[in-house]
């Protein structure tokens, strides 16, 4: 019977396994110089939702414009460049969350509720919310999350952000309309 045979790790094979393990196997936050916010367009969500939607950087810059009147978006940017977008829409009634993500959203949903109001795919998520506005009578909202940064996908981060946030408006102000 033969002995087995202690075969020697080079340096740099042991250094590569050391730091990979330092680094904390893909835990990017510690890379994060930035606070992540609370607030998008004026929706409170906790910030572990968000965190694992953005990149790493030094910076962050939230907007919030209106391209449209029944359009409210939020972009994210990381250290200048689009990160990650929030957007609320009103649309027609009797759209589904899948029609919209489709035909309006630029979402390709691999992934539907049970009910079918939220659909999602690593990159983004469309929700419909339940919402009564007056100024947008006879109209349906529906919420938008897209990861904007290259090479990011994350479909339970991204379904878990898009539910809190649609939650979090229909349970706003703007939402208890007569």
């Amino acid at each position: 019977m033969r002995a087995a045979r202690r075969i020697p790790l080079p340096a740099a094979a042991l250094a590569l396994v050391l730091a990979t393990l330092a680094s904390g196997c893909g835990n990017d936050g510690a890379d994060r110089g930035y606070v992540v916010p609370e607030t998008l367009c004026g929706v409170t969500v906790a910030p572990e939702l968000l965190e694992p939607l953005l990149p790493p950087g030094e910076e962050i810059t939230v907007s919030t414009h209106t391209p449209a009147g029944s359009i409210t978006a939020c972009e994210v940017s990381v250290d200048g460049k689009e990160a990650f977008s929030v957007r609320r829409e009103w649309w027609e009634e009797g759209w589904s969350a899948r029609r919209f993500a489709e035909s309006q959203a630029y979402v390709d949903p691999e992934k539907e509720s049970g009910g079918g109001g939220l659909v999602w795919s690593g990159r983004g998520a469309v929700a419909a919310v339940e919402c009564r506005d007056p100024d947008f009578a006879g109209q349906a909202l529906f919420v938008v999350a897209k990861m904007e940064a290259d090479g990011r996908s994350d479909a339970p981060a991204v379904r878990g952000f898009t539910e809190a946030y649609g939650e979090a408006y229909a349970g706003s102000d703007a939402c208890s309309g007569p």
